[in-house]
């Protein structure tokens, strides 16, 4: 077998979504050669595998067809609570069936690629991290404000799974010790109940603003309504609290900031969250510190997820 090299050296990246599944053919380079998607299929495991099944091989084909070049895997991005070390996926919620399922073993019986699960935060993080926002470096953190608030961690050149896989749950630090919001896990006072666009929504609605939504709220931003800018404070105060723990924790290099509502909300929080940091952080470990919007926007996850196999090409 002749040498794989850096021209034709391909690896497919499945990103396993609440209502779609995107699948790309991605090189060395973080170029894309092709793309597949469907609708997330509900109602039982083997409609999800069918899935999943159907975009590969379309991929497949494309390679073979197009004669693109070799492909060294498939890396699947998916909502967890999972384990990528053993390629089970503990529970999928809105998707029964599902419980402690060896994803990995049965795509890669179904389709002959080896394949590897990743926890969607962590895969969007590795696409950023070999692609996009944060490349080439080595210590890298990621908050996705959206629905909820996602967290991944690249700690050392390698991406923290945690004993049992769920490291980076960084939107259930909690922030806000006296909060009455109940968080989704159960809990009072995680990030996830100040800064994500679900929330930042409820406080809105709560508040004498005209509003409630996200866009409302950027709206606000925009037109620079005291009133959202002291709840942009509030959302500023959670992000720099949790922050704070994992610079003077783990010492990134960069913090990247994605998610729908992160990305759309990035150049108001930007400075303030900087100047709460500065005065937070250890000075060392805050020192060249970088924080970015996300680059990769809805293509992270799936690139993300390819990144391992090219990496070690």
């Amino acid at each position: 077998m002749g040498a794989i090299t850096l021209s034709n050296s391909l690896a497919l990246g499945v990103d396993l979504g609440g209502t779609k599944i995107l699948g790309l053919i991605v090189d060395q380079q973080g170029k894309i050669h092709g793309e597949q998607s469907l609708p997330t299929p509900i109602g039982s495991a083997d409609f999800l595998l069918d899935a999943l099944s159907t975009v590969v091989k379309k991929l497949t084909q494309q390679c073979a067809e197009e004669k693109l070049g070799t492909i060294l895997g498939l890396g699947v991005g998916a909502p967890g609570p999972l384990n990528p070390k053993d390629g089970l996926i503990y529970t999928m919620p809105n998707l029964p069936g599902m419980e402690n399922y060896p994803l990995a073993k049965e795509l890669t019986q179904r389709t002959g690629l080896e394949t590897r699960l990743e926890n969607d935060a962590n895969a969007a993080l590795l696409g950023e991290v070999y692609f996009g926002a944060a490349k080439g470096h080595s210590d890298a953190v990621m908050l996705t404000l959206g629905t909820g608030v996602g967290g991944a961690v690249f700690a050392a050149g390698q991406m923290v799974h945690g004993d049992r896989g769920s490291a980076g749950e960084l939107g259930h630090i909690t922030v806000e010790w006296d909060s009455p919001r109940r968080c989704g896990c159960g809990r009072l006072g995680c990030l996830e109940t100040v800064a994500s666009g679900t929330a930042v929504s409820a406080i809105l609605k709560e508040s004498t603003l005209q509003g409630e939504s996200g866009r409302d709220f950027l709206d606000l931003l925009v037109a620079k309504d005291p009133g959202a800018n002291k709840i942009l404070d509030r959302v500023v105060q959670g992000l720099s609290r949790a922050c704070s723990c994992f610079i003077n924790t783990l010492n990134p290099k960069s913090i990247v900031i994605g998610g729908g509502f992160g990305s759309a909300l990035f150049e108001y929080l930007h400075r303030p969250l900087s100047e709460a940091l500065k005065k937070q952080c250890f000075e060392i470990a805050y020192r060249d510190l970088q924080i970015h919007p996300a680059k990769l926007g809805n293509l992270a996850g799936a690139m993300g997820a390819a990144s391992p196999f090219l990496s070690i090409a």
